[in-house]
């Protein structure tokens, strides 16, 4: 291991294996794992190592960008991502912020239990996925970044 270099998580790995799952861990310590769709798309789900807890729940974030902008989302995009949080079962939209530049990120998120198992994360990845791959299409008129 390199000095300063952050591992990920060993619960997310294993489930990643046992999922057949390629992945990768960035210089936070959090899972990168990209998928490609038959329409030529691709779309890539961030695992968050770092865990929070509220009272006795450990949880763990999972995320991936559908919509980027230099400075604050425009409001019109705004709103249509939380119009659109009405109507998901599972996770809503967010807002993450660069800390290097002025850009502002829409990615979909979604709040699991740390300690999940393989079905329940592969549910909760593919949903993730398949909601910001969907808005980012729309959102950039069929461009594919993220």
């Amino acid at each position: 291991m390199l000095i300063g270099s952050k591992t990920g998580d060993p619960r997310v790995a294993k489930l990643l294996d046992i999922l057949e799952l390629k992945y990768r861990v960035d210089a936070e310590g959090d899972f990168q794992v990209s998928f490609q769709f038959e329409n030529n798309r691709h779309q890539t789900v961030f695992i968050r190592s770092a865990t929070t807890h509220l009272g006795p729940l450990e949880i763990r974030e999972i995320f991936s960008v559908g919509y980027e902008s230099e400075g604050p989302l425009p409001g019109d995009v705004a709103n249509a991502l939380l119009v659109h949080n009405a109507h998901v079962k599972l996770g809503a939209w967010s807002l993450l912020r660069s800390s290097n530049s002025n850009h502002c990120y829409a990615a979909f998120t979604a709040q699991i239990a740390a300690d999940t198992d393989p079905t329940s994360l592969l549910t909760t990845i593919s949903a993730v996925v398949e909601t910001a791959d969907k808005a980012e299409s729309l959102l950039n008129d069929g461009e594919d970044k993220f």
